[in-house]
């Protein structure tokens, strides 16, 4: 019944769902509402064992539309969610949608037509970020496009953060599926985005920018993004460890030579260490004991030593052992602690 449905498919959008009723419609409805979206797509639906309605509502679109699956799995988190995805995906072309993101009603014919005159294996495009105070662009290059090779794509990689999304992106389907198993090996909730694009880096050959904005990311409040927790921080080290595995890989691959690839690698690690640190401080605002805190802090700097000290000469930590980091984080984690106190009774003086 599967194969009855599929079609001749270029663009295949992969949408992992968990518990996300309110947000679904929207998501779904802004692909179908694009005009090529019967002829040339398919829609994936990945349902990671939501509790709410979301596999229900998926259902319905299902039935509804021939090009339109559902596949359902215990809660393996977004990574596996994605993985089933591309497992089961058809299209030359697969589409990365969050399922509280939506796309804008011009998002496949743009894309449609950079892709059809240029087949690069990546298309990145610029994005909105959306809140209750409106929409603010956020452009992924100063030109109308921009076509770079995998070194150069590597570099803007190593050195932010920006570029890590898988949403947005536009990649060619015979790759991921090619190496699906090395892509998709572990579960994580947490830094999936930065490994999933390391290896489109890693298999990719070219990447075409445009600075056109035709992706809608939702800040939420309630996102697991502005809360951290003990595993979330080990998750992250653990993801941006195997990360720079990979990019070490690349720059052996492309012949960089050791100065270059050194300075990369130091370009990396200083970023690493910075999402790593901004995590920390969104787990100290935890509604937590500080005493559970220093707890926690101290078992990760002492499973993870070596993480924090990669590169202490360039970065200027200079802490060695990990009694002296566990003084140091502990005496930040005090500092920050105790800044929380006071704007939170400067807020109570100014507002009364």
């Amino acid at each position: 019944m599967l194969n009855e449905k599929k079609r001749n498919i270029k663009y295949s959008f992969l949408i992992p769902v968990y518990n996300v009723e309110k947000y679904i419609d929207r998501c779904i409805e802004s692909i179908l509402s694009q005009p090529l979206f019967e002829s040339y797509c398919e829609m994936i639906l990945v349902d990671d064992g939501s509790t709410d309605n979301s596999g229900k509502i998926c259902d319905g679109y299902a039935a509804k539309y021939s090009n339109i699956f559902v596949f359902r799995q215990s809660n393996l988190g977004l990574l596996q969610a994605r993985a089933t995805g591309v497992k089961n995906a058809s299209g030359e072309y697969y589409i990365f949608v969050d399922s509280d993101d939506y796309i804008e009603d011009d998002f496949l014919e743009v894309i449609d037509r950079y892709i059809s005159k240029s087949r690069p294996d990546v298309l990145v495009c610029g994005y909105y970020l959306c809140s209750e105070n409106g929409k603010k662009k956020s452009f992924i290059t100063n030109f109308e496009t921009e076509s770079i090779s995998k070194e150069s794509m590597l570099e803007k990689f190593a050195g932010t953060d920006k570029y890590n999304r898988v949403w947005g992106k536009v990649v060619k389907g015979n790759f991921l599926k090619e190496h699906i198993d090395e892509i998709y090996d572990c579960a994580v909730n947490i830094g999936e985005d930065k490994l999933q694009t390391a290896y489109i880096i890693k298999y990719a050959s070219d990447f075409l920018l445009i600075n056109e904005c035709l992706y809608n990311y939702i800040l939420r409040d309630d996102s697991i993004v502005h809360y951290k927790s003990e595993k979330d921080i080990r998750d992250a080290i653990y993801i941006y460890s195997k990360v720079r595995g990979i990019v070490q890989k690349i720059c052996d691959d492309q012949k960089y030579s050791s100065s270059e690839a050194n300075e990369l690698l130091l370009s990396y690690d200083s970023n690493a260490l910075n999402t790593v640190m901004e995590h920390l401080f969104k787990y100290n605002k935890r509604d937590i004991s500080l005493s559970e805190k220093k707890v926690a802090l101290s078992g990760i700097l002492e499973d993870n030593k070596n993480f924090f000290v990669s590169n202490k000469k360039e970065i200027k930590l200079k802490f060695i052992n990990k009694l002296r980091y566990r003084l140091y984080i502990n005496k930040k984690l005090v500092m920050l602690h105790m800044v929380d106190r006071m704007l939170f009774r400067f807020k109570k003086m100014v507002y009364r």
